[in-house]
């Protein structure tokens, strides 16, 4: 954190237009001192790459995770659909096996069959 001590005068409108005199219906006067400027470190993202989560109709947490290069992916999130029971993730309908390293972009896609046990048959 960089800090100066130099002595501002600060005199600024705030919330409201003036009066019918023109007179500001409220203003602020105020001499900042030893004020602290903090700045942010600039966060490069050009080696960030983006894991999207597709429930394929179910619901997953979080959808989308941005990771930098060469991250390695070794778990993933639990994901629901009622009525359907999960067969696992996949990338362009092939299985992913952990861990991963992410040099790219990656698109997951949950894989579902029906929960055939849910189906009654009539007698």
């Amino acid at each position: 954190m960089s800090n100066f001590n130099q002595f501002f005068d600060v005199t600024t409108w705030f919330g409201a237009a003036p009066d019918e005199s023109g007179n500001p219906m409220r203003y602020l006067n105020a001499t900042l001192s030893n004020m602290y400027v903090k700045f942010e470190e600039y966060e490069d993202t050009a080696d960030c790459y983006t894991i999207s989560y597709n429930a394929n109709g179910g619901v997953v947490s979080p959808k989308t995770v941005l990771v930098e290069k060469g991250y390695v992916l070794d778990s993933l999130p639990t994901t629901t659909r009622e009525n359907y029971v999960f067969n696992g993730w996949n990338v362009n309908g092939v299985s992913i096996k952990l861990p991963i390293t992410i040099y790219s972009n990656l698109n997951i896609t949950a894989n579902w069959s029906k929960d055939l046990s849910l189906i009654e048959f009539n007698q």
